[in-house]
């Protein structure tokens, strides 16, 4: 089954947001949210207006095992 998945960047650093609120310009990296609006709440009280958020879908067995909040999540290794 495909899991909707949302990434933050930073417009001006071209940065992604990691789980522990980090930057990375690895996307590999990058934390996901698995709630439109937990991910528009995150990157507000983080970046202010200085962000874009995209989705794209995951298998599931690519998921970590506990993956129906709204805090950023690490991808799995």
């Amino acid at each position: 089954m495909l899991i909707e998945v949302f990434i933050i960047q930073c417009q001006s650093t071209g940065e992604f947001l990691t789980p522990m609120m980090n930057y990375t310009h690895n996307l590999n990296k990058a934390g996901y949210l698995f709630n439109r609006q937990a991910a528009v709440d995150t990157a507000m009280s983080e970046l202010n207006f200085d962000f874009v958020i995209y989705s794209f879908y995951k298998r599931e067995a690519d998921l970590p095992a506990s993956h129906g909040g709204g805090s950023l999540s690490a991808p799995p290794m």
